[in-house]
């Protein structure tokens, strides 16, 4: 899947994904930087599931120009991703996963059927399109449980996803980085669409808005969104972020802020 990994103290986006890795028995191991689901077929199953990699959600909808991510079991390596008929774009493939980026063009049309082909396998998904159907690119720490909260030290709050979220000296907000008042604070979106509208609702005035673009090098519907950290900011806050003033699935995200 796509993810927001760490090399160093430098985060980046790996094309080739959020890694399917195996154990000693060969189950499929989903990692990001830790893992964070363990995918297991049963012996002869025909499983297919389609999500959204950036919160783990399965699709009621699609955005142009999505990330869309297809888990199976033992898929044949000769594989096609439809959209109405129309091939897409694979960015990256293997026995187990298919990542697939929606066709821009979809934004001339309200509807869809995904038909994913593997050899002589396939499944479809009929799914409405959307302007946008926003989600924020999760902490591994977010999929630890149902709803983890967001705790440093003595201090927490609950309910806060932690976000994959980029301080200004390229760690990781969380804990043992927290963003300093005044400095930035970067978050990822995938599903945000072609022109998105982001808003902060609901947040606590430690944030504000800077600027929000499609990520460099990376396909439209994937942005990243900059937000200023307010001079006064200390301790642990809350992000209600909206995009065309829908709600992301999976909120509020928590972030960390301190010296």
């Amino acid at each position: 899947m796509w993810t927001l990994a760490e090399q160093g103290n430098r985060s980046f986006i790996d094309t080739a994904g959020l890694s399917v890795i195996e154990n000693s028995t060969g189950t499929p191991i989903v990692v990001t930087s830790d893992r964070i689901a363990s995918l297991t077929w049963g012996s002869g199953a025909d499983a297919f599931c389609m999500l959204d990699p950036a919160d783990w959600t399965l699709l009621s909808d699609v955005a142009p120009g999505q990330l869309l991510t297809v888990f199976g079991n033992n898929l044949d390596p000769q594989q096609t991703v439809l959209f109405n008929g129309s091939p897409a774009a694979i960015l990256y493939s293997s026995q187990q996963q298919i990542n697939v980026q929606a066709p821009v063009e979809l934004a001339d049309q309200t509807a869809v059927t995904i038909t994913v082909i593997a050899g002589n396998r396939s499944f479809s998904l009929p799914l409405s399109v959307v302007q946008s159907s926003p989600a924020a690119f999760l902490s591994a720490v977010s999929f630890a449980v149902d709803n983890p909260g967001l705790s440093c030290g003595n201090v927490a709050i609950l309910p806060a996803f932690p976000p994959l979220a980029d301080n200004d000296d390229g760690t990781y907000n969380g804990c043992a980085h927290s963003a300093p008042a005044g400095s930035r604070v970067t978050l990822y979106f995938n599903g945000a669409g072609l022109h998105p509208s982001f808003s902060l609702p609901g947040s606590n005035s430690f944030v504000d808005i800077e600027s929000a673009q499609v990520v460099p090098g990376f396909p439209a519907g994937f942005w990243r969104l900059k937000l200023r950290v307010s001079d006064r900011a200390s301790g642990l806050g809350t992000v209600s972020a909206q995009i065309d003033g829908k709600s992301l699935r999976v909120a509020p995200l928590g972030l960390v802020f301190g010296n």
